[in-house]
């Protein structure tokens, strides 16, 4: 029951102080949040060791609609020791919750865009140390998001090809800029395969290097063909060299080439 109101609580509920001393202002809450405040002010009150606390709620605006309010409440007690009240400072916080709930359902659609992915995604920080990596990336190497977040990802990378790959991050750091990289890894059997991997650094506003973000996939089959191909082609390069016959390529004007 409110036994004093501001005439700052006055405008912003458009009452008078009339009409609100001596109601609930859990009347101006939405029923659903109701039993949250309550159960909030009875554990302010029954607790003494408790003297402030902060809390937020919804509230409902003179015009019907939602809004949010921060408050901090603090228990008046008598000579006794005894509450006798609360006294309580809030303000509207509606525009920092909308801007949370738009930021919350951005990064919802983008992490659905991310985790369906068939590529595997990956941030880290400039000394390799994952810092997100999507579910591809998880089923790729056969590990949880929990034991790869935090380790970093030279790890997963035979150590002939972990000096090249520093030295490739270095010099993103170093030149910040859009590069393709490909490197062996070492795959969840144990085996080895490639990876093609596109990197970019994350800038803050004065141009900081925050971390790193990169999209790759496995390239494993096609290096294979290419190995065969280079196989092939010195197999046959043998042939011709080791050939007792005379042979020769001329263009159209029968110059040799």
């Amino acid at each position: 029951t409110l036994t004093f109101v501001n005439d700052a609580y006055c405008r912003y509920f458009k009452r008078t102080r009339e009409q609100l001393i001596g109601s609930k202002f859990i009347d101006l809450i939405p029923e659903p949040v109701r039993p949250q405040v309550l159960q909030h002010i009875e554990a302010l009150t029954e607790h003494s060791h408790n003297e402030i606390s902060e809390h937020e709620h919804e509230i409902i605006r003179p015009d019907g609609s939602i809004g949010w309010h921060s408050w901090v409440n603090r228990k008046i007690l008598d000579s006794a020791g005894r509450v006798t009240e609360m006294q309580g400072i809030g303000r509207d916080i509606t525009a920092r919750k909308l801007a949370e709930k738009k930021l919350r359902e951005s990064e919802e659609r983008y992490r659905n865009v991310v985790e369906t992915q068939t590529e595997l995604i990956c941030r880290y920080e400039c000394d390799t140390t994952l810092t997100f990596v999507n579910d591809a990336y998880c089923r790729y190497f056969g590990k949880t998001r929990e034991q790869l977040i935090g380790m970093k990802f030279l790890e997963l990378l035979p150590e002939e090809a972990r000096p090249m790959a520093i030295a490739h991050v270095e010099s993103l750091v170093a030149d910040p800029r859009i590069e393709t990289d490909e490197h062996p890894v070492i795959r969840a059997d144990g085996t080895i395969g490639w990876q093609e991997w596109v990197d970019y650094a994350i800038r803050d506003g004065d141009g900081t290097i925050l971390e790193m973000q990169a999209i790759g996939r496995d390239i494993t089959e096609r290096k294979r063909l290419e190995e065969e191909l280079e196989g092939r082609e010195r197999e046959f390069a043998r042939l011709v060299e080791n050939s007792p016959d005379i042979i020769s390529r001329l263009d159209r004007n029968l110059r040799y080439l």
